[in-house]
């Protein structure tokens, strides 16, 4: 299926595109040297005139010389603690730039090149294959294909289309990536873990509260989430905070939850523990645990060089001996000295 990444490299007044189809998912360790080698990796890439679908980039860069400006996203393995490091080494590393994530995934690097976002939005239905009449018969012919049960049962007729999104809404597990939606009702505040991308949670709309009235609530969560929602059912506010992105779903917002008044806090989860907790409560990102996941990731990414031995020699020694986020910075300066 590969990985697919864009760049886009803005200079001189003007932007041009590069697509690699397998530099998604590590695209960060390719920027963590510098604007130099975050530079030369994107303009060894292929040269591309139209940007793919959101669906099917994994992650994406906009280097902007002109401005001293990058802009990016990736998976970051799903964990909070190792985007977090990610994103503190890039600030000293690109030292005078502006590093921001683009919390719209793909759009907002459209958005920054002036073009319309709306061109890259990921499909919210698909055709069903011509000849394919029953749910067996579609999981005989796209196997990766999962329908649910209870929305199309055994030999039931399918329809000409059937809807892409949002995910069915599933109770997440401890130990997989876990979007925290809190509802406050009444004066009382109740956790819910759910599975779907935070794209999918909103896309389920009020509805959405009558299925977490079901679910047994959760007072408190062991690990940190990729994503979090709050919803105040009595003043019909939202706010939520991401790790990922929000796949241009917050514009229909709405439209989707009528009456209802939403906040992006980017990746703030400290602005959602401000809500919730005491009530139900969950942790942030370690630095350290990130640091530590981040130098072995790159280290076994990339072998030779002395930057690339100097960078992960800084990532592991700087996660051991750790104090506080100061120490992390000092130890980056001194390395780079």
């Amino acid at each position: 299926m590969g990985d697919r990444a864009h760049f886009v490299i803005k200079r001189h007044g003007s932007w041009s595109l590069r697509y690699s189809p397998w530099a998604g998912y590590d695209l960060e360790l390719e920027l963590l040297p510098g604007p130099a080698a975050g530079l030369a990796h994107a303009e060894r890439q292929r040269a591309d005139t139209t940007f793919m679908n959101e669906v099917l980039c994994t992650g994406a860069a906009l280097v902007d010389v002109d401005e001293q400006r990058l802009l990016w996203f990736s998976p970051c393995r799903a964990d909070p603690s190792y985007r977090w490091a990610a994103l503190r080494v890039l600030a000293t590393t690109w030292a005078g730039w502006r590093v921001e994530w683009a919390y719209d995934g793909l759009a907002d690097l459209v958005r920054a090149v002036g073009e319309d976002p709306a061109g890259v939005a990921a499909p919210r239905s698909m055709p069903v294959p011509p000849g394919v009449r029953t749910p067996e018969e579609l999981a005989a012919r796209m196997p990766m294909l999962w329908l649910d049960p209870a929305v199309h049962p055994p030999g039931s007729p399918l329809p000409a289309s059937l809807p892409t999104w949002p995910d069915t809404l599933r109770r997440a597990a401890p130990g997989e990536p876990v979007c925290l939606v809190t509802v406050a009702r009444a004066g009382t505040v109740r956790g819910y873990p759910v599975s779907p991308p935070v794209d999918a949670v909103i896309g389920h709309g009020p509805a959405s509260l009558d299925t977490y009235a079901a679910w047994e609530p959760v007072p408190a969560w062991p690990d940190a989430p990729t994503a979090g929602i709050h919803l105040d059912a009595d003043t019909r506010t939202a706010g939520v905070w991401t790790t990922r992105d929000l796949a241009q779903v917050l514009p229909d917002a709405p439209r989707l939850w009528p009456g209802w008044r939403w906040e992006l806090w980017q990746d703030r989860h400290t602005e959602h523990l401000r809500r919730c907790a005491p009530a139900v409560t969950f942790p942030g990102p370690s630095l350290r645990t990130g640091l530590l996941t981040l130098a072995a990731a790159f280290h076994e990414h990339r072998h030779g060089g002395p930057a690339t031995r100097g960078i992960s020699a800084l990532l592991g020694l700087t996660a051991s001996v750790m104090l506080d986020e100061r120490a992390v910075l000092r130890a980056i300066d001194d390395l780079r000295a």
